[in-house]
């Protein structure tokens, strides 16, 4: 089983227009109810009861990727950085999602996916689902990956150009 099934299963929807796979996971966003995700992930998810995270995850990010089927390969924090200038509460959100815990993670994650739909900003799903399946990881390296694409990364280019100019 590969996470990446999932996702390329739920692309395969979008393209061939499958609405009603689209349709139930979607629901799933709305409700919580797994039986709408597993109705159609269930051959993708593992069956034993300690890969619930991993389950979980491949869950939110199929049924966000079903809300919300626009892609690139720019990361989730860069996507937030460019959210960032139309709007500075993203910060605030940001914050609030790299301190979270346990399902508070996909609360705060659809909350910024949401976001991103209005102005067509995009980001490559494959990473972000690699994230949040390590999301628990005691070294943060997730939470690290996002907070220094949406802070430092910016900052350093900002520094790179102005070093550029002189």
């Amino acid at each position: 089983m590969l996470s990446g099934d999932a996702l390329n299963f739920v692309r395969d929807c979008v393209k061939s227009g499958r609405t009603d796979v689209l349709a139930d996971l979607r629901k799933y966003l709305q409700t919580g109810d797994t039986q709408y995700a597993k109705k159609h992930l269930g051959e993708y998810l593992f069956k034993s009861q300690e890969y619930d995270w991993i389950n979980k995850c491949v869950m939110q990010i199929c049924s966000a990727y079903a809300y919300y089927p626009c892609e690139s390969p720019d990361s989730f924090g860069v996507a937030l950085k460019e959210l960032f200038k139309n709007n500075v509460s993203v910060e605030n959100r940001v914050v609030r999602l790299l301190e979270s815990r346990g399902d508070d993670v996909f609360y705060n994650v659809m909350s910024l996916v949401r976001m991103f739909k209005q102005p067509g900003i995009t980001f490559n799903y494959n990473n972000l689902l690699k994230q949040l399946i390590f999301w628990k990881d005691k070294r943060k390296l997730s939470q690290d990956k996002i907070a220094s694409d949406f802070w430092i990364d910016s900052k350093n280019k900002e520094n790179k150009n102005k070093e550029g100019e002189k």
